[in-house]
């Protein structure tokens, strides 16, 4: 499984934008599926402020719905990860549903 949190798809990037240091551009060569899309279970957390949100909307959309799910959960904050997240009852039991087929044992 993959979490991304304020995740970029450097796929959707135009080629004329520079890319930011350590996100190289990457080419749709690269990516093994025939469609470009990836077969990874996926927990996408996006902030609602985050200017440029739709880098990580688009990265969403590269993973499938199967094998596994693709939760997708927005914070109402920008590009950050705020310590608050700790105690947001809805995104822990989005986290802590997504990761229960992970887990072993009780």
């Amino acid at each position: 499984f993959v979490i991304c949190a304020c995740g970029a798809d450097t796929l959707g990037m135009p080629t004329d934008m520079p890319s930011m240091p350590l996100m190289p551009l990457m080419d749709k060569q690269e990516i093994p599926e025939a469609d470009g899309k990836v077969s990874l279970p996926s927990f996408h957390i996006i902030g609602r402020w985050d200017p440029v949100r739709w880098w990580s909307s688009s990265l969403a959309e590269l993973y499938r719905d199967t094998p596994g799910p693709k939760v997708l959960h927005y914070t109402n904050e920008g590009h950050e990860l705020p310590m608050s997240l700790a105690r947001d009852h809805e995104f822990r039991d989005k986290l802590k549903s997504f990761l229960m087929p992970f887990t072993v044992g009780d």
